[in-house]
Formats: C-alpha cells, sequence, structure tokens
C-alpha cells in the first residue's frame, strides 16, 4: 500500500473558482469547484481536459485576494466529461532587494 505523500494540512472545501490558462495567442478561463486546498495547493473539478504541466491562475473570491499560479500536477477523469486536477502552487517570490 502506498502512504500519504503530502506534507501540508488539507481542507476538504467545496468552493466555486475560476482558473485562467494563457498561451502565446490564447488566453481561456474556466469555471471549477474545489475538492480540497491547502498552502502547497488545490484540488479542482472541472470539465476540460487540461494537460499536465499547464501552468494556470487559481482564483476562489474569499479566500485568495488575488489568483494563485499553479502547475497542473496530475489529472483523473471521473467521468465522461468530468475531471479532478491536482494543482500545485508556484511559491511567490519575495523581493529581496530591502
Amino acid at each position: 500500500m502506498i502512504g500519504e505523500r503530502r506534507t501540508a494540512y488539507r481542507r476538504r472545501i467545496n468552493l466555486p473558482s475560476v482558473y485562467t490558462i494563457t498561451g502565446n495567442h490564447f488566453s481561456i478561463s474556466r469555471e471549477a469547484t474545489t475538492g480540497d486546498i491547502s498552502d502547497r495547493g488545490v484540488c479542482l473539478y472541472t470539465d476540460f481536459d487540461l494537460k499536465k504541466g499547464s501552468v494556470l491562475e487559481v482564483n476562489i473570491p474569499g479566500v485568495f485576494e488575488s489568483p494563485r499560479r499553479g502547475t497542473v500536477r496530475w489529472i483523473l477523469r471521473k467521468y465522461f466529461n468530468t475531471f479532478k486536477v491536482g494543482v500545485e502552487f508556484v511559491p511567490e517570490r519575495r523581493d529581496e532587494s530591502g
């Protein structure tokens, strides 16, 4: 049996969210629902087949002051048009100039 590899505490919570994927010549915003959330990432349920490694911005009104950047780490098809997606947040850069 495989043990839990996550080290951050996750809170199971279903909240409406919006994520945006931006490429060279496009920008797509889609609605999703959270499954759980932690300081390091979020689990989303969406109807869009995201690709592992995609970079996106996740906005969860009332939770984040501004959208958080993240990378898709895993995707699991739950039903024909429902996907469970694991997103790892990209650490925020800190200004070290002073």
